[in-house]
């Protein structure tokens, strides 16, 4: 049996003209870390541009998380919405 491990989570905040992607750890902003961007014109009424750049998000992370572990993702956990503590970080 394998150990699990929660490497963390991806974050999207729409920050002025951009919808940034975080890594971050489970239940903070403190010490995320860019790893994305994409103009908020070219997602806001495309949601097919949205979702590639979500799923091109996931394929970084899983992509980071297997050059630092070793290890691949196996799964994902559901989409939310950020707390409101959270957004003021």
């Amino acid at each position: 049996m394998t150990d699990k491990y929660n490497a963390g989570r991806l974050a999207f905040r729409e920050e002025g003209a951009f919808w940034n992607c975080y890594y971050a750890e489970m239940d903070t902003m403190k010490n995320a870390v860019l790893i994305g961007s994409i103009r908020m014109v070219l997602i806001v009424d495309n949601g097919k541009t949205k979702r590639q750049f979500q799923q091109t998000m996931k394929d970084c992370f899983e992509y980071l998380v297997e050059t630092a572990t070793g290890s691949k993702v196996d799964h994902w956990t559901p989409e939310k919405t950020a707390p409101f503590w959270e957004k003021k970080e």
